[in-house]
C-alpha cells in the first residue's frame, strides 16, 4: 500500500458514497495505524514505537546513525552524543576548536566542537576534577533535565506518587512533564519511573522529537503557502511592487491578491489547508504563522497555527486541517487529553490546557476580518463573502466556527449553519444554509474534494504508545501492543457533509477521486451484486475488531441507566436519541448529536459525565426536566412545541455548556458551581411572545433576538454582557453588568425595579421603561428616552441631548474662541475662558477619545471668565490638548481640540553598542525603539535603529533629552537602557547591556555602572549543594566558578575593570536557601553612591524581574537582595563591611506601635555593633511593608545606621 496507507481503511465509505451517497452514513469510520514510514535505518523497523521520531530528528539533521548503518536505538546515550544532540537542536555555532578545557576532550575528538559549543551556552557541564567524561552514559533523569533546557517553559505538573522517586528530586518537575507529554512511560505496576537508568538513543529521540513539536516556543515557525490552479487576472503586491500571480508562487506575511473577474487561485498549506480565492476579490494577510509538526512516514510538516486575512471585498472559502483522534485512542493513551474531532469544540480550553498540549488543543487558527466584523475559524470548511456595501455573510459546510460582528455580538456556527452581519456590525442569528450557499459550495466541490484529500494524506501522525525496555526490569517481557489510530478522516467527513446538504458529486468529481486513489495505490472495490459489504482490511496486523463498523444512531426507547463507569466511559461512535422520560445517560462519549425527544413529555433526563461532540436538541422535558451533572456539551437547542412549552435546564458540578439557542421557553440554572457555565444564551426570533425565560446563576453572554420576550433574574443571578436586538421586559432581583442596546428605533426595554445594570450603551432611539437601577449610561442615538436617572451619563459624538426622567439634557456647547491658550510649554500653562456659565466643570484630555486627564486648577467664574493652569508640563511642543465643559444641567461637551505652539529644541546625535552580557561580545540585528524620558517604556517611539553587524547603533537629529532604549532580538530577552542626547554635538558610550534567553530555572544578574569608579566587582554567596556550608563566587578566576558533585552550579561570566560593566554572575542550579548578592568598590575614584551602579535580575525568557539602583549612602560595599526560590527581597544596604545589613535578630529591641512608612518610633536597643551602651533611640522604619525594616538611629546633630534589621512590634 502506498503513502496513505493508514489512512484509507475508510474507503468503503467512499466507494459508498461514490455508488449510493445516501449510505454515506452507515460506513466505517475507524483506521488501524498501519506504519507509513520506512525507517532509514537497519535496525529500527518501522514498527517500533520510536521510529517516527528518529525518522523526524534523522530528516532535520539532529541526530544521525552509525558506519554500519544502524542507529543503535538500544544503546545508551553518551555525554559525547548529547552535547551533538542539544547543538544541532538548538543550532548553536561550532567553530574551529584550539582548547577544549577538558584533559580528557582532545580538538581532534569526533565531539569537541560540540562539546565546546554546548559547555559554553551552559547546557552542559563539567565534572569537579576538570574531565567530561565523553563516554560516559547519561542518565533517564539527566537526559530529561537536558532536554528541558532547550524549552522556555517554566510550568511544571506535579510528579505522581512513585516507588524510585519524590517530588524533592532535583529532575522531579522535569521528568514530571516529559510523562504526562508522553516523552516515558512508568513500569507495568505504574510505581516506578527509573530515573537512574540509563537513557536509551531511542527513548532519547522520542522525548527530543516531542518536545520540539509540542512546546510553543519550539514549534512556532514561519509559514509560506503555495498558489495552484491560478485562472484568468490575478495580482500579487508585496513589499509595494505589484506582479502577476504565477502558479507555484509563495505567498506569506503581508501579500496582497487581487483577482479580476472571472479569475481564481488557491493557496495550499503543508499541512492540507487551504483558501481559495474566487473573482473580483481582495485578500491581504495579516498573519501567517505555523506549527512544526511530525508527519505519519516521520517527515516534518508545517501547520496552519494563526492566519489572519483581511477580505475587503469578494469571496474566498477556506479549509483548516483538523487531527480528528477517536475516544478510544484518546482513553488508551495515560495522559493525554480529550481532544476535539471535528464539528466539536475543544475539551480542553487553550487557558487550561498545559503548554504540552496546546499544539493539541483545538482552537481558533484563522480569522478573516471583514469590514464589519470578523469570522473566526477552528477546523472547518466555510465560506466567506463580502458585499460592496461592507455586509457579509459566513457559511460553514463542516466544522465550528465564530461571527463576530463590530457590535460586540458573537454567533456561533456549526455545520450546515450561516450567519451574516449587516451594516453596522450586528451579526444575524445561525441559520441553516440558503439554496445560494449550498450551490456555492457545489460549485467547487472539486476543491473541496482535493482539499480533504490532501488533509488526510498530510495527517500529523499521533504519539504511538510507549514500549520500551528498562534496564531494571529487563526480566520482565514487554507487552506487544498494537499502534491503533482510530481517526476520522477528512474526506469521509465532507463527502458526507456534501451529501447531508443535498450536493450532488459530478460525475467528473467522482472520476477524479477515484483515479487520485489510484494513484496512491488504493483499489476501490465494487458495490455490484453486494447491500452490505464488509470492510476491507488494511493488510495491518490488526485484529477484525479495529475494522468494525460505527454506530449511526442508538435509540433508548425504556427508561434505565445506560453508559459506562467512572474511568472507562463508553463512545458512541454516532447520535443518540432518548424518547421516554426516566432515561439517565452516565460516563459516555457521544461524536454525534444527542435529541431529548418530544417523548419525553414532561418527564426528566438526567446526563452524568456525558460528553456530546455535535449538537443537543432538546425537543422534551418539564417543570424538572433535563439535569446536567459534569457534563460538557458543545452546543444546545432548546425547541419544545408541546405544552407547556418551557424545560428547565439545571447545569452541575463542573458542567460546561457552550452556545445555547432558545426557541421556545426555558428555564435554565445553575447549582452548586462556582463559575458561569452557560457561556452564551440566544433567544431566538422564533420565541413564542407569551414564552417564560428564567436565568438563575452566571452567564457570560445573553443575546435577545425574540421581541416581546419577558426574562426573570433570579436572586444573585450576574449577566456578564447582554445586548439586546429587540424589545424585551427584565425583571427579578439579577444584576447586569453590560448591557448593549441594538433594538430597532420605537423598541422598549423595560426594567423592573430590582434589577440593575452597571453599564447601558444606547446605540438607537428607544424608550428604557421601568425602574430598575441604571449606575452609568453611554448614549449614542439621538432621541433615546430614559425613565431612570442613571448616576452617570455620556452623550456619544454627534448626539445633542437625552430625555431623563421627563427632562431633557442637553450637551453643553463649547467653541474654541472662547478658549485661548497661554503659554507655550512648562508648569504653569494655562487656558483663559471667557464665556464659562458658573458652575461649570471644566476637563482637559490627551486625546480625542479616552486618554488621561491632565490634572490642574479652574479659578473661579467671574462674569464667564476663568483660568484653568495646569500642575505639570504640557508634554512634547505641538501636541494637541483636547478641552471639554459641563454645565448644570447640562452634560459634557464635545472635546475641542486647543493645539499648542510648537516650541523650537535643539536637536543632537549619540550611539552606542549592544553588548551581550554573558561574554562582552556586540550583538548585531538588535532593534532599539526610543522614547523621550527615563525609564519610559510607554508612549510614543521618538526613533528605531537597529545595531549593525558590529553591533553598534547610531541616531541623529533627535531632540535634546534622557531617552530610554527598548531592545528586542530573536534569542535575546528584551532589555532596556538609558541614553543622552546633548544638542549640538554627539554622545557615545550610550552603550545597552542584554542577556541571551535563559533555560528554565537559571537566574542572571548583570551589574552596569558608570564611568567612576573604574572598577566594581559582583560577589554572590550562597548555599553549597548539601546546604552544609556557603560558597563565594568573585574575581580572580579561582573563585569565579561554583561546581558541586560534577554539576556547574554558579559561574561569574564576565568580569570588567574599566568601567560600564558589565560584570554577570550566573546561577544555573538553584539550591534551597539564601543567596546574597553584593558589590564590591574596588578601584577608581567616585563611591558607590554616585557610580550610576544598577543590578537587572534575569530568570528564564522574561525581561528583567527585579532592578536595583545604588542608594544614596557611604561605604565600600553594597548588599543588594536575598534570593530563596523564586523570591527576591530587597536589602540595598552600604557598609564598609562585606554583607553588611543582612537580617540579624536584636532581641533586645523592642518598637512601640506604628505601621506608616516613615513614621518615626521609640524604641530601646541594648548592645550591637553600632551602640556603646544601652540608651533610648528615637528610630524610623523605612518600609513597613517590608518583614525587613531598616531602622536609622537619630542621635544628636548626626545620622548613623544601626546594623541590626527588625520587624516593627
Amino acid at each position: 500500500m502506498g503513502q496513505l496507507g493508514a489512512i484509507m481503511l475508510f474507503m468503503f465509505s467512499i466507494t459508498l458514497i461514490l455508488a449510493n451517497p445516501a449510505k454515506a452514513a452507515d460506513a466505517v469510520i475507524k483506521a488501524e495505524s498501519v506504519p507509513t514510514l520506512v525507517s532509514q535505518f537497519k535496525d529500527v523497523q518501522s514498527t517500533d514505537s520510536n521510529a517516527i521520531f528518529i525518522s523526524y530528528l534523522a530528516g532535520k539533521g539532529i541526530i544521525n546513525g552509525f558506519p554500519d548503518g544502524g542507529f543503535h536505538p538500544g544503546e545508551g546515550l553518551t555525554r559525547a552524543q548529547a552535547a551533538v544532540v542539544l547543538v544541532k537542536a538548538v543550532g548553536l555555532n561550532t567553530p574551529t576548536v584550539t582548547e577544549t578545557g577538558f584533559p580528557d576532550v582532545q580538538t581532534d575528538h569526533w565531539a569537541a566542537a560540540n562539546i565546546a559549543a554546548a559547555t559554553k551556552a551552559g547546557y552542559l557541564k563539567g565534572f569537579p576534577d576538570g574531565t567530561y567524561k565523553p563516554e560516559d552514559k547519561i542518565t533517564r533523569a539527566q537526559g530529561i533535565a537536558l532536554i528541558m533546557r532547550l524549552s522556555a517553559q517554566k510550568d511544571r505538573t506535579p510528579l505522581p506518587v512513585l516507588n524510585d522517586m519524590e517530588q524533592s528530586h532535583w529532575a522531579a518537575g522535569e521528568m514530571a512533564v516529559a510523562l504526562a507529554a508522553e516523552m516515558i512511560g512508568l513500569s507495568a505496576d505504574g510505581k516506578q519511573i527509573y530515573p537512574d537508568a540509563v537513557m536509551k538513543r531511542g527513548s532519547l529521540a522520542r522525548a527530543l522529537g516531542i518536545l520540539l513539536t509540542k512546546d510553543p516556543g519550539l514549534y512556532t515557525v514561519s509559514l509560506e503557502g503555495t498558489i495552484k490552479d491560478v485562472k484568468g487576472d490575478i495580482k500579487l503586491t508585496r513589499n509595494g511592487a505589484t506582479t502577476p500571480l504565477q502558479n507555484y508562487s509563495s505567498v506569506s506575511l503581508g501579500d496582497t491578491i487581487i483577482t479580476g473577474t472571472n479569475a481564481s487561485a488557491s493557496i495550499f498549506y503543508s499541512d492540507g489547508s487551504s483558501l481559495l480565492i474566487k473573482e473580483n476579490t481582495v485578500i491581504n494577510i495579516k498573519e501567517s504563522i505555523g506549527r512544526a509538526f511530525i508527519k505519519k512516514d516521520g517527515s516534518s510538516g508545517t501547520a496552519v497555527e494563526n492566519v489572519d486575512i483581511d477580505l475587503k471585498k469578494g469571496t474566498v472559502f477556506g479549509a483548516l486541517a483538523t487531527k480528528h483522534e477517536s475516544t478510544e485512542k484518546q482513553q488508551a493513551r495515560a495522559n493525554s487529553p480529550l481532544l476535539a474531532s471535528l464539528d466539536s469544540r475543544q475539551f480542553i480550553a487553550d487557558s487550561q490546557a498545559p503548554w504540552y498540549q496546546t499544539a493539541q488543543t483545538k482552537k481558533v487558527r484563522m480569522t478573516v476580518d471583514m469590514p464589519w466584523g470578523v469570522a473566526a475559524v477552528r477546523g472547518t470548511f466555510i465560506l466567506v463573502s463580502v458585499n460592496q456595501d461592507g455586509s457579509c455573510n459566513v457559511s460553514c459546510l463542516t466544522g465550528s466556527a465564530e461571527v463576530s460582528g463590530n457590535s460586540g455580538n458573537t454567533v456561533p456556527l456549526g455545520g450546515g449553519t450561516s450567519s451574516g452581519i449587516v451594516q453596522g456590525g450586528t451579526a444575524g442569528p445561525a441559520a441553516s444554509m440558503s439554496a445560494q450557499d449550498k450551490q456555492a459550495f457545489g460549485n467547487v466541490q472539486d476543491w473541496i474534494i482535493n482539499t480533504a484529500l490532501q488533509m488526510d494524506i498530510n495527517r500529523e501522525a499521533g504519539v504511538p504508545p510507549i514500549v520500551e525496555m528498562i534496564l531494571e526490569i529487563s526480566n520482565q517481557p514487554v507487552p506487544e501492543q498494537n499502534q491503533v489510530d482510530q481517526v476520522q478522516n477528512t474526506l469521509d467527513v465532507v463527502l458526507n457533509a456534501l451529501e447531508s446538504s443535498g450536493i450532488q458529486l459530478t460525475e467528473q468529481v467522482k472520476n477524479d477521486l477515484v483515479n487520485q486513489l489510484k494513484e496512491l495505490g488504493i483499489d476501490v472495490p465494487s458495490l455490484e451484486g453486494s447491500s452490505t459489504p464488509s470492510t476491507p482490511n488494511s493488510g495491518g496486523s490488526g485484529s477484525d475488531s479495529d475494522t468494525s463498523t460505527s454506530i449511526v444512531s442508538i435509540t433508548y426507547s425504556t427508561a434505565g441507566t445506560y453508559g459506562g463507569v467512572s474511568g472507562s466511559p463508553q463512545t458512541i461512535n454516532g447520535n443518540v436519541v432518548i424518547t421516554v422520560p426516566g432515561v439517565t445517560l452516565q460516563y459516555m462519549v457521544i461524536t454525534g448529536n444527542l435529541v431529548l425527544g418530544e417523548g419525553i413529555g414532561n418527564g426528566d433526563v438526567t446526563l452524568n459525565n456525558v460528553k456530546v461532540q455535535g449538537n443537543t436538541l432538546v425537543n422534551g422535558g418539564g417543570s424538572n426536566s433535563v439535569e446536567i451533572i459534569d457534563c460538557d456539551l458543545y452546543t444546545v437547542t432548546v425547541d419544545k412545541q408541546t405544552e407547556p412549552k418551557t424545560v428547565r435546564i439545571v447545569a452541575k458540578g463542573s458542567s460546561i455548556v457552550g452556545a445555547l439557542t432558545l426557541n421556545s421557553g426555558a428555564k435554565l440554572e445553575e447549582e452548586g458551581v462556582s463559575t458561569g457555565r452557560f457561556s452564551s444564551v440566544t433567544l431566538s426570533s422564533l420565541i413564542p411572545a407569551n414564552a417564560q425565560i428564567v436565568l438563575i446563576g452566571s452567564f457570560n453572554s445573553l443575546n435577545i433576538n425574540a421581541p416581546g420576550s419577558t426574562i426573570t433574574l433570579g436572586a444573585d443571578t450576574v449577566i456578564q454582557q447582554l445586548t439586546a436586538n429587540a424589545s424585551v421586559t427584565i425583571a427579578g432581583t439579577g444584576q447586569i453588568q453590560s448591557a448593549v442596546i441594538n433594538a430597532a428605533p420605537g423598541s422598549t426595554i423595560t426594567l423592573g425595579a430590582d434589577t440593575v445594570i452597571q453599564q447601558l450603551t444606547a446605540n438607537s432611539a428607544v424608550t428604557i421603561a421601568g425602574t430598575g437601577q441604571i449606575q452609568s449610561a453611554i448614549i449614542n442615538a439621538t432621541g433615546v428616552v430614559m425613565n431612570q436617572t442613571p448616576a452617570a451619563c455620556i452623550l456619544g459624538s454627534g448626539v445633542a441631548s437625552v430625555s431623563i426622567n421627563n427632562q431633557t439634557i442637553n450637551r453643553t456647547t463649547l467653541d474654541a474662541s472662547q478658549m485661548t491658550l497661554n503659554t507655550v510649554v512648562g508648569t504653569g500653562d494655562n487656558i483663559s475662558f471667557t464665556a464659562l456659565a458658573a458652575g461649570s466643570v471644566v476637563k482637559i484630555y490627551d486625546s480625542a477619545t479616552g486618554g488621561t486627564l491632565l490634572v490642574g486648577t479652574l479659578s473661579q467664574i467671574a462674569g464667564g471668565s476663568a483660568t484653568y493652569t495646569f500642575e505639570s508640563n504640557l508634554g512634547s511642543a505641538g501636541k494637541n490638548i483636547w478641552v471639554t465643559v459641563t454645565s448644570t444641567p447640562s452634560l459634557e461637551s464635545a472635546r475641542i481640540p486647543i493645539a499648542a505652539a510648537a516650541e523650537q529644541v535643539a536637536a543632537g546625535n549619540f550611539e552606542g553598542y549592544i553588548v551581550n552580557a554573558q561574554n562582552g561580545s556586540h550583538v548585531s540585528g538588535i532593534v532599539i525603539n526610543f522614547r523621550l524620558g527615563t525609564n519610559n517604556t510607554t508612549g510614543a517611539v521618538a526613533t528605531t535603529v537597529t545595531t549593525d553587524n558590529l553591533g553598534h547603533y547610531s541616531v541623529q537629529g533627535l531632540a535634546a533629552g534622557s531617552y530610554t532604549g527598548e531592545t528586542s532580538g530573536t534569542g535575546y530577552s528584551n532589555a532596556t537602557f538609558n541614553a543622552t542626547c546633548v544638542a549640538g554635538t554627539i554622545t557615545t558610550d550610550q552603550n545597552g547591556i542584554i542577556t541571551p534567553v535563559l533555560a528554565a530555572g537559571v537566574t542572571r544578574i548583570v551589574l552596569t555602572w558608570g564611568e567612576n569608579p573604574s572598577d566594581l566587582d559582583a560577589h554572590l554567596t550562597g548555599p553549597n549543594g548539601d546546604s552544609s556550608a556557603r560558597f563565594h563566587t568573585y574575581y580572580p578566576e579561582d573563585n569565579k566558578n561554583y561546581d558541586y558533585n560534577g554539576e556547574h552550579y554558579v559561574q561569574l561570566d564576565l568580569d570588567d575593570t574599566n568601567s560600564y560593566g558589565p560584570e554577570t554572575t550566573t546561577i544555573y542550579h538553584q539550591s534551597s536557601g539564601d543567596y546574597i548578592f553584593s558589590v564590591h568598590h574596588y578601584s577608581g575614584s567616585g563611591s558607590l553612591a554616585t557610580s550610576e551602579a544598577q543590578i537587572k535580575v534575569y530568570r528564564g525568557s522574561d525581561s528583567a524581574v527585579a532592578t536595583f539602583n545604588a542608594p544614596n549612602q557611604q561605604g565600600l560595599w553594597w548588599t543588594v537582595f536575598k534570593l530563596n526560590g523564586d523570591i527576591i527581597t530587597p536589602i540595598n544596604y552600604m557598609s564598609d563591611n562585606f554583607e553588611a545589613g543582612l537580617p540579624e535578630t536584636n532581641s533586645n529591641a523592642t518598637i512601640s506601635a506604628g505601621s506608616l512608612a516613615g513614621e518615626v518610633l521609640a524604641g530601646t536597643f541594648t548592645g550591637g555593633a553600632d551602640i556603646a551602651a544601652s540608651s533610648a533611640l528615637t528610630v524610623t522604619v523605612a518600609d513597613a511593608n517590608k518583614i525587613d525594616a531598616t531602622l536609622v538611629l537619630t542621635k544628636g546633630n548626626g545620622n548613623s545606621t544601626i546594623k541590626y534589621i527588625n520587624s516593627a512590634q
